[in-house]
């Protein structure tokens, strides 16, 4: 268990960088979440070595569950149930063919370039599907495109995650128990090949 005053400390260390990230951000007109990679990978333990995620796992897990869950309901707050309406065609085919399409790809690709074994291919072509509010959120308010199409990107975004929460432990779970569905996967691709 992480001690109390260093999971404040990382919290505060965590305000700190986003907000310098949100500063760049503004500065260069460049949407922030690039900031933030570049912040995590320069405090890390590939350059300076400030934090080490393995350190401190419990409390990056519990930040990480507190702002996507803020992000999440932030998301929801501004779905508007009459614009949907109007964009339920578009989001439908994105979150249906676009889930299988990626996953799919993700999952082939992974496995005949990388060599991963099919299943952790699947698992990581779940994990890939998501392309949550997280992201698309501040992305699509840090560059000018059309309402409509924000509004599909960002509805879009909110239910792949969805997708991606059901896809990955479906997958993790085979992994461990040899979960018929992913054998039966693994045989329809090892066919091909």
């Amino acid at each position: 268990m992480l001690d109390p005053i260093l999971l404040l400390g990382l919290v505060v260390a965590v305000l700190i960088m986003s907000l310098v990230a949100r500063a760049l951000s503004c500065y260069f007109r460049i949407p922030f979440i690039i900031f933030l990679l570049i912040e995590g990978i320069l405090v890390g333990p590939e350059v300076l070595n400030l934090l080490d995620p393995a350190l401190y796992i419990d409390g990056l897990s519990a930040i990480v569950a507190i702002s996507i869950s803020v992000i999440v309901f932030d998301g929801g707050l501004h779905i508007d149930l009459k614009h949907i309406r109007m964009v339920q065609e578009s989001v439908l085919k994105l979150t249906t063919i676009g889930v299988f399409v990626t996953f799919l790809g993700t999952t082939v690709l992974t496995s005949l370039l990388i060599g991963l074994p099919l299943e952790l291919a699947a698992l990581f072509g779940a994990l890939v599907t998501a392309t949550g509010p997280t992201v698309i959120t501040p992305i699509v308010r840090d560059i000018r495109i059309s309402h409509r199409l924000g509004k599909i990107l960002e509805l879009e975004g909110v239910l792949n995650d969805a997708a991606s929460v059901i896809l990955q432990p479906w997958f993790s779970n085979g992994l461990r128990q040899n979960f018929p569905g992913l054998m039966l996967l693994s045989l329809s691709f090892t066919d091909w090949g």
